[in-house]
């Protein structure tokens, strides 16, 4: 059976199993809640509602992606002048955009029907035992979806209502973010301590497949970090206002009362999750990506079956044409075969920018193309072998009149740079032979590397420099490891001590792991997380002043038109870090107040 730890895998609805995985779902109304299969049904149907229109799995991974700076939307030169790529490039989600009012809509969904299964389980004759570990597992899903929104719009509804309040956010007024935090915290909390651990879940569900306890910790750490974040840098953040009710950050009831103390809880979940749970990082970065169950890795797993795994979006059907996003790989059942085709179908939306490629080069001991080539200031690869395994490139063409252009260099050796014109798609995503053609891939939301960047970036804050580079070598070793011989390469690798502050070491880190998760739905979140300075410091100004030394390239004109520089004005920097809100919400809604309607620097 493919195993995989995993928060979100919809086949689980349809697919036949072992246990109750064999049973049909239940249907009469009398009985919606009365047994154990009828619960596993429900749960089943909150995984399915996550990959709703708009969610982790399509517009957003889109759109919230090229909102980063760092990833270009699709055909771009065709969308020049259209309202959804002025967005991108002013980077920030409008209130009108129908991506926008797609993604919110979808969320509450989801977050609805944790709520309504919550609410119905004390009436159910299930066993109580039973019964907390599907209450947990449906506050993991509330509490990841949350999380989620409070990123992207700070102020939002906090609807914990169930069956008699279906639509309760559509009628709910803004909760201060703090709150929406805590509300995340603690259905965490609840998750970690009432889950099923990996046995029991392999148990119950015949499959790994779905998440086990120590997912919930990973998310914690996950969260204390961004609220180390907030409390790091409060007035550079899109809702600080000391003028208003609930604006200044006020994480007390969780015992965080300032920047450090998050930074120590972030600290000891990771690590609690390195030492004590169930996952293992791959024993090369390729593994992860290879998608077929001809390979197996160092340990003997496939791709799907590889224990760095904590969430992962997967999906059931079978798409045809580009309809729906993110197409994956189903938990087939022991011994079915693996069926092509079923993959990310906006696998070419999501492509990395020039100045991505870069500074990815830049920061990794990258090569120049040869001295008076054209390409004698541009890097054109880099010893990292992240990169190469990251990005795959492919001619292209100018659709104005055929003629092939010299987009990006191709990444590896000078020589390599004779494969002329390129445009990198993410390979993470493509067949095994990066032929062209896209396979089965899913998409990982959570990776047990991340927590060895969570507890590095935590350590450094909290002045643990020694074991902050100890942490962080422990993912270049396993991306030393570029074949599977285990034979490691001259990058990435970092020295003890040649990070002058914590600062540079953080800002390095960050760096570090868009690369790790290059094109895994991170870029929006992590280039926001502390907040307008960085993000002006760190992407929007270098990003302009790349802009601004490629006037002879083709580049700029065909992804920018003209000399497109992206908004530097601070407060509009600063209202870009969240979305704005829907517009129908903000029509809809009776409870939204006329401040509500021009909040967050957004006008």
């Amino acid at each position: 059976m493919k195993k995989i730890f995993s928060v979100f895998v919809p086949l689980m609805l349809c697919m036949s199993c072992s246990g109750f995985l064999t049973e049909n779902p239940t249907t009469s109304l009398s009985s919606v809640y009365d047994t154990e299969t009828a619960l596993e049904t429900n749960v089943r149907g909150i995984i399915r509602s996550l990959e709703g229109p708009g969610m982790y799995a399509s517009d957003m991974l889109e759109n919230l992606q090229s909102c980063s700076g760092l990833v270009h939307w699709g055909s771009v030169s065709g969308r020049i002048g259209d309202e959804r790529w002025d967005c991108v490039l002013r980077c920030l989600n409008y209130s009108s955009m129908s991506l926008n009012i797609t993604m919110y809509g979808s969320f509450y969904t989801a977050i609805n029907n944790c709520n309504i299964l919550i609410d119905a389980l004390p009436s159910s004759p299930v066993d109580t035992e039973y019964k907390k570990e599907i209450e947990a597992e449906a506050k993991l899903y509330r509490a990841y979806l949350y999380f989620t929104l409070v990123r992207l719009y700070g102020d939002v509804p906090l609807s914990l209502g169930g069956i008699s309040q279906a639509s309760s956010y559509k009628a709910l007024p803004r909760a201060p973010y703090c709150e929406v935090y805590a509300q995340v915290l603690k259905d965490l909390e609840t998750a970690f301590e009432n889950m099923r651990s990996p046995e029991r879940v392999a148990a119950v569900t015949g499959t790994q497949g779905r998440p086990n306890r120590w997912a919930a910790r990973a998310v914690q750490a996950v969260v204390y970090l961004q609220i180390a974040s907030i409390l790091s840098v409060p007035q550079d953040e899109n809702f600080y206002d000391p003028s208003k009710p609930g604006r200044i950050p006020d994480f007390s009831k969780y015992g965080i009362m300032d920047a450090s103390d998050a930074y120590d809880k972030a600290y000891k979940a990771a690590k609690d999750v390195i030492d004590n749970g169930p996952y293992k990082l791959a024993w090369n970065y390729a593994d992860l990506f290879k998608w077929t169950r001809s390979y197996t890795d160092h340990y003997g797993k496939d791709c799907w079956n590889l224990d760095e795994r904590i969430l992962v979006i997967q999906s059931t059907g079978h798409n045809s044409g580009n309809v729906t996003a993110m197409r994956t790989l189903p938990q087939y059942p022991e011994g079915s075969s693996v069926k092509a085709g079923t993959s990310i179908s906006r696998h070419s939306n999501i492509r990395p920018t020039r100045f991505f490629f870069q500074q990815w080069c830049r920061m990794t001991g990258g090569v120049k193309g040869e001295a008076g080539s054209a390409r004698e200031n541009m890097y054109i690869g880099s010893p990292d072998p992240r990169l190469d395994l990251s990005l795959f490139h492919t001619s292209y063409k100018r659709s104005s009149d055929g003629k092939t252009v010299s987009v990006y260099p191709a990444s590896g050796t000078i020589e390599q740079v004779n494969m002329g014109g390129s445009m990198p798609f993410y390979r993470k995503y493509w067949s095994p032979t990066y032929s062209g053609i896209p396979d089965v891939a899913d998409l990982y939301l959570l990776r047990f590397s991340e927590m060895y960047y969570v507890a590095a970036e935590a350590a450094a804050r909290l002045g643990r420099s020694d074991e902050a580079y100890d942490l962080i070598d422990k993912v270049h070793e396993r991306a030393r490891r570029s074949d599977p011989s285990g034979v490691p390469s001259s990058q990435p690798a970092w020295n003890k001590g040649q990070f002058a502050s914590a600062d540079e070491f953080v800002t390095a880190l960050i760096w570090d792991k868009l690369f790790e998760f290059c094109g895994e739905d991170h870029e929006f979140f992590e280039v926001r997380r502390l907040g307008a300075k960085w993000f002006s410091d760190q992407v929007i100004q270098p990003v302009n002043a790349f802009l601004s030394e490629m006037d002879q390239w083709t580049y700029r004109d065909t992804y920018y038109g003209g000399s497109f520089q992206f908004e530097t004005d601070y407060q509009k920097l600063r209202a870009s870090l969240l979305c704005e809100f829907p517009k129908d919400e903000l029509a809809l809604n009776p409870a939204m107040t006329p401040a509500d309607k021009n909040d967050f620097s957004w006008e």
